[in-house]
């Protein structure tokens, strides 16, 4: 109990850079890693679908972009793709370059360039 508080005082970026470790030992059979790795999964999916009910009716495609480390792990994005599998509309991919260049690009886009 004495470590929790010493994780969580390291901020967000100390406390996601245990993330690795966590996925990891799912995939040597750990069941406490795996719960973590669910309910965490479960969580983007929920703000997910949460926020296409906001899109407007229709049948065009809602994407969706998943980015930062965890979209790195392809059984974490399995999960969540499986999970948003259930919404027809979304079209889920995962961002394979910094967020700035697509900042770039639409700035360039909207300066006319």
């Amino acid at each position: 109990e004495e470590l929790v508080g010493k994780i969580y005082a390291g901020g967000k970026s100390f406390v996601a850079s245990f993330a690795p470790l966590v996925s990891e030992a799912a995939r040597q059979g750990d069941s406490i890693a795996h719960s973590i790795l669910e309910r965490n999964t479960d969580c983007i999916a929920r703000v997910i679908l949460a926020a296409a009910k906001h899109f407007p009716a229709g049948e065009e495609p809602i994407p969706v972009v998943l980015c930062g480390g965890l979209s790195h792990d392809a059984e974490i994005v399995a999960s969540v793709k499986e999970k948003l599998a259930s919404h027809p509309r979304l079209s889920t991919e995962c961002l394979t370059r910094e967020p700035v260049i697509g900042a770039v690009m639409l700035a360039k886009k909207l300066g006319g360039l």
